[in-house]
């Protein structure tokens, strides 16, 4: 599996220069206006004429897809909800730990139980504070027994994250992916209410799994119901 250049400590040293965000500190990133992440395209900016409220990256060829990420988590003052398939980014991973740990910011975190069972997936969770009161984590599929493929991020329910890119070195910097982050907030407002729906559904189907209880209600049509391990 390919990594990052830098392994960040915890809690990230937020004026130290990191070379995975092309040379700016976490302090400098955050501090970036919405109108200045043309700098992270492949031609260092957004053509003029351009969306003044919808910013879309592609990678491997625009640079800093893996910065707008972290630019868009450091956003957060009050709220981060996050519905991510793939979630191997230890960097991300760092951001979002420390929301763990703070009461003024809540976290809710859904996962596709596919990819939430891996080593890397298992040592990140491992380390967040699922006991903060408010913050929520849920492993499930689909409401149709599917993987939840979501890309989904809403932050102070402004900003909105959605795209093909899973949080992975490879996802954000080697595969052929799309990321668009926009502020609007009724477009924020739409997408956290399918994040939380889809929480909400990961939940039931830990607490049913957790009791034994049948999961039929959430299968498709036919389909037998399967069992699911509850994982905190």
């Amino acid at each position: 599996m390919s990594k990052f250049i830098e392994a960040w400590e915890f809690p990230p040293n937020m004026t130290k220069a990191r070379p995975d965000l092309g040379g700016l500190s976490l302090k400098k990133l955050g501090a970036l206006s919405f109108e200045e992440l043309g700098r992270f395209k492949q031609a260092g900016r957004f053509p003029d004429g351009y969306s003044t409220t919808d910013l879309t990256f592609y990678a491997p060829r625009d640079p800093g897809v893996h910065a707008v990420i972290v630019w868009a988590l450091l956003q957060a003052t009050h709220t981060a909800a996050v519905n991510m398939y793939g979630f191997d980014d230890p960097q991300v991973a760092a951001i979002i730990q420390g929301y763990t740990e703070n009461p003024d910011i809540v976290v809710t975190l859904s996962l596709d139980k596919s990819q939430a069972g891996g080593a890397s997936e298992k040592e990140i969770l491992e380390r967040f504070n699922h006991g903060l009161i408010g913050n929520s984590i849920a492993i499930g599929h689909s409401s149709r027994g599917a993987i939840s493929h979501d890309k989904l991020v809403v932050v102070d329910g402004l900003y909105l994250i959605t795209g093909s890119t899973n949080w992975s070195q490879g996802g954000e910097q080697l595969q052929d992916n799309q990321l668009t982050l926009s502020r609007v907030p009724l477009a924020a407002a739409e997408a956290r209410a399918i994040i939380d729906l889809d929480h909400d559904d990961m939940l039931k189907q830990m607490a049913a799994a957790a009791t034994g209880a049948s999961t039929s209600a959430a299968a498709p049509p036919g389909a037998a119901p399967k069992k699911r391990t509850a994982k905190s």
